[in-house]
């Protein structure tokens, strides 16, 4: 293939793919296998790729150069069922980093007393979350290691551990990995945001599962 090609993806969201209120540049690769591998694993409905100069690319991104976040890539993921087992996701940096942090949001949100069906929600929510706060200590480290912080405790004890902060630790991540890399790097060996992350509970929630998870409207 001519080294100057590249194939440029776009997201398509209803059956109109050229109009620009309809689709959007997802993101574009020089490797035609990637490029197979990629559509193996999403809804064609959804994407649709065209041939274009390295040059146009460019134009059309409004970048001197291809955009690194944006290349067709792919990341390694174990499944949370079978430890043994790993996975080849492809996708781009900017769609991984989106994808973190909705991995982290989801998991918050599962630890609200808003997804449980209390009768008399004042009364059962105020009894409940005293119960939480009044558990023997070993119980209570217990579930904050593995991440169970109702967000409704929030007003009533600081979190020790700050929801934007993760966050921007995870665009920290990334901001990294493309300043410190070439556009053409090696596929990442891990989720970048691994490599910022202390809390325990936010780094155990990723897996195959999770990514699809989230992504499911995407694929």
């Amino acid at each position: 293939m001519d080294d100057k090609l590249c194939y440029v993806v776009y997201r398509v969201h209803d059956d109109r793919p050229l109009d620009d209120q309809n689709s959007l540049v997802y993101g574009w690769t020089t490797s035609k296998k990637i490029l197979k591998a990629f559509f193996k694993q999403r809804d064609r409905r959804k994407y649709m790729a065209f041939e274009m100069s390295k040059e146009d690319v460019a134009e059309l991104f409004s970048h001197s150069d291809l955009p690194g976040d944006t290349m067709i890539t792919y990341i390694k993921l174990q499944s949370a069922r079978q430890l043994d087992e790993e996975y080849t996701l492809f996708m781009t940096m900017a769609e991984m980093q989106e994808v973190e942090i909705r991995i982290q949001r989801l998991f918050q949100e599962l630890s609200s007393v808003a997804t449980m069906n209390f009768m008399d929600c004042s009364k059962e929510i105020f009894f409940y979350l005293r119960m939480i706060v009044n558990l023997v200590e070993k119980y209570s480290d217990a579930l904050d290691y593995l991440g169970y912080r109702p967000q409704e405790m929030r007003s009533m004890f600081p979190p020790a551990h700050d929801d934007e902060d993760v966050e921007s630790l995870i665009g920290l991540a990334y901001y990294d990995t493309w300043s410190c890399n070439d556009y053409y790097n090696e596929p990442c060996d891990q989720v970048p945001g691994l490599s910022v992350l202390e809390d325990v509970a936010s780094k155990i929630i990723y897996s195959i599962e999770s990514f699809v998870k989230v992504m499911k409207d995407d694929l």
